[in-house]
């Protein structure tokens, strides 16, 4: 679903639109995400399908709430999927329309303090769309957990 911006949406239509997003999510093929992630950079296949599937969850949020101008940062657990799902641009893409959005962006960090001032955002933020939306999989998105991207340029006075 497309929100005009200067009009902030229901928490029920939210919760209907990032259920709607992940079900285009869950049906979408990520067998070449996965063969990647286990034949190239030799990940796991179990831990492999696991965090596919928490970035399932965390691309329906994106969906939904990054038009909306929420900065939501990822789990440096699940950002290698993302990283590897921007590589396959087409299929990428397809997703990005299958549910319903423009294309969502990758912003990388350059420094680890980039990631380090992230953390109370991340840790506010991101866990809690999780936990709004769907379980909370404490091994992905937990306290031990680290910042991996966002959807938009990191601006800080420090950098």
């Amino acid at each position: 679903l497309v929100y005009d911006c200067k009009i902030q949406p229901t928490a029920d239509e939210l919760s209907k639109s990032v259920q709607m997003a992940y079900k285009a999510a869950l049906n979408h093929d990520f067998t070449d995400v996965s063969n990647f992630l286990i034949f190239r950079e030799k990940f796991d296949p179990k831990l492999v399908n696991e965090m596919i599937e928490e970035y399932r969850k965390h691309i329906a949020i994106l969906a939904v709430y990054d038009p909306l101008g929420y900065d939501i940062p990822i789990s440096d657990l699940v950002d290698p999927v993302w990283h590897t799902h921007i590589l396959y641009t087409q299929d990428y893409t397809s997703l990005c329309k299958k549910m319903g959005c423009s294309y969502i962006h990758h912003q990388p960090f350059v420094f680890e303090d980039e990631a380090e001032l992230l953390m109370p955002a991340y840790r506010e933020i991101t866990y809690r769309l999780h936990a709004t939306h769907f379980s909370v999989n404490e091994k992905f998105w937990g306290k031990s957990t680290r910042v991996g991207c966002m959807t938009k340029p990191f601006k800080s006075d420090l950098f």
